[in-house]
């Protein structure tokens, strides 16, 4: 009986020692194979932020005014486009009709317009001024894309024409410092 007992007491603890490596490995591996998809991913937030910063920089020196206020100018922008027109609707489960794009086109444009004028405002400047700055930024960062290969110079040449005839925002709505904000950002070509 007392053999039965310490037996079974033994190949209890050595059962609940092998789960528990087996768990930590398995809980290892787990770990070790989700930490690439969240450092790629970490990585890929870190980069977008690192280039906002740095566009933000660019369009505030060619502006004259600091990154900061550049970052507070396009709050501001933003906070004024959401109180006019409200929050970023939901996106539409079935394709819009005609009239419907139509509206919301139209909705984008007026929305696009508030926020150059009060960023604009914020910082002192004029959109035309703003609309000069986030041009120059553009063509220089297409040059460095047409120098690299990423682009053609006819590709380079379309988006910034594109740019001029207000087609699409620049980037992917804050290259140059802008994005018309919620509700109003348009997809734009890449």
């Amino acid at each position: 009986m007392k053999n039965t007992l310490r037996n079974t007491v033994v190949a209890g603890t050595v059962a609940a020692a092998l789960l528990a490596s087996g768990g930590v490995a398995v809980a290892q591996s787990a770990t070790t194979a989700d930490q690439p998809a969240a450092t790629a991913a970490g990585s890929r937030s870190t980069e977008r932020e690192a280039r906002r910063a740095e566009r933000t920089a660019d369009l505030a020196e060619r502006l004259g005014v600091t990154a900061e206020q550049v970052t507070a100018a396009r709050e501001a922008a933003r906070a004024a486009v959401e109180a006019q027109f409200g929050p970023r609707p939901e996106r539409p489960t079935t394709p819009p009709t005609a009239e419907e794009r139509a509206a919301r086109e139209a909705t984008r444009e007026a929305a696009r317009a508030l926020f150059d004028q009060t960023f604009a405002a914020e910082l002192g400047v004029s959109v035309e001024q703003v609309q000069a700055a986030r041009e120059a930024g553009l063509q220089e960062h297409l040059a460095e894309k047409v120098a690299d290969g990423t682009l053609t110079q006819e590709e380079a040449d379309a988006r910034l024409e594109s740019f001029r005839n207000g087609e699409h925002p620049v980037g992917r709505g804050e290259r140059g410092g802008h994005r018309p904000g919620p509700g109003v950002g348009a997809p734009t070509a890449r």
